[in-house]
């Protein structure tokens, strides 16, 4: 509290005060990538600099299709007898309808789109929300693409044990780079053992950027988070990478996780778990850092494992 006070000798005595502001210093602000201020040594709001992703450059996301599988298959086809859509509210994210693939017979266990004129597109996202169930440890399905002719190229690896658990619910957001041709199709395939293991696929999008220029791989930003949240239950904790790409020491910041125990996890996009011996991580509370130097250059998962369950997010090394 402040005051001012008078301490002359007579009623005849004044002082007459005017504009008075009161101004502070809260201390030290530290910049992050994620306060929505351009600020610190960032080019941009919340990306460039030493510690936030690049920022894009002429880059336009859109959504090029969009499917729920309430009205039937939109622009997927199945592969044969072990791919159909099913009505299942149990693992359907939005009402009902939901693909389900089994076993592990190629093409009969997959869905594919038609083919899209992707030509003049730079960067590719596909999102969805899938959950396993039956599946032995090890098996997996996988998110492919193709660029004609029928072959296709694995993107991710969906592992049994490794970076899924049957019955949890997870929704991914696949980053991919271009370039693209006029037959370019996004397949999901399951790899698994018998008629008895399922995987169920909701809320397929696939959107584009179109005409990039200086596209960045943006894994931090609100259109491309890549994070797997596991249960249809409100997300808990969140956590942050940077800087990303990395080529050294990775911060892990870990937020609103109510223990002290947990596991950090790092997996190729194969699902391979990274050995602790390729991995120098320091731990100080709710922070990591890890140093990647021993890691080739690629894309890495990372996850968190607590009593909160689990959240991911993928992350580019680059030598």
């Amino acid at each position: 509290m402040l005051r001012f006070r008078c301490d002359a000798s007579g009623n005849n005595d004044w002082v007459y005060i005017d504009d008075v502001v009161i101004s502070g210093c809260e201390g030290e602000i530290v910049p992050t990538c994620t306060d929505g201020v351009q600020n610190g040594d960032e080019t941009g709001v919340d990306c460039g600099g030493v510690n936030c992703v690049p920022c894009a450059t002429g880059c336009q996301y859109a959504d090029i299709s969009s499917d729920n599988f309430e009205s039937g298959l939109g622009i997927w086809n199945d592969g044969g007898g072990d791919a159909e859509l099913v009505s299942n509210s149990s693992y359907a994210t939005s009402g009902s309808g939901v693909l389900q693939l089994r076993d592990n017979s190629g093409d009969q266990s997959s869905m594919f789109t038609n083919d899209f004129d992707l030509s003049g597109y730079s960067e590719l996202t596909v999102s969805f929300n899938f959950t396993t169930v039956s599946f032995e440890n090890n098996e997996d399905f996988f998110l492919e693409y193709s660029l004609g002719g029928g072959v296709y190229t694995p993107l991710v690896a969906y592992q049994q044990g490794n970076n899924t658990q049957n019955g949890v619910t997870y929704s991914d957001e696949v980053i991919i780079p271009g370039p693209f041709s006029s037959t370019t199709s996004i397949r999901f395939r399951c790899d698994a053992s018998s008629n008895s293991d399922w995987v169920y696929i909701d809320d397929a999008v696939i959107a584009g950027c179109y005409n990039c220029i200086g596209c960045r791989l943006a894994f931090d930003n609100a259109r491309l988070k890549n994070a797997l949240v596991i249960s249809r239950e409100e997300k808990q904790i969140d956590f942050e990478l940077y800087p990303n790409p990395v080529n050294g020491i990775l911060n892990v910041h870990i937020m609103n996780l109510n223990t002290d125990e947990y596991q950090v996890r790092v997996t190729d996009m194969s699902g391979k778990l990274i050995e602790s011996s390729d991995l120098s991580m320091e731990r100080n509370g709710n922070t990591c850092k890890l140093n990647s130097e021993k890691l080739s250059s690629d894309l890495y998962n990372l996850s968190i494992y607590s009593n909160q369950k689990v959240i991911s997010k993928r992350f580019i090394v680059q030598h």
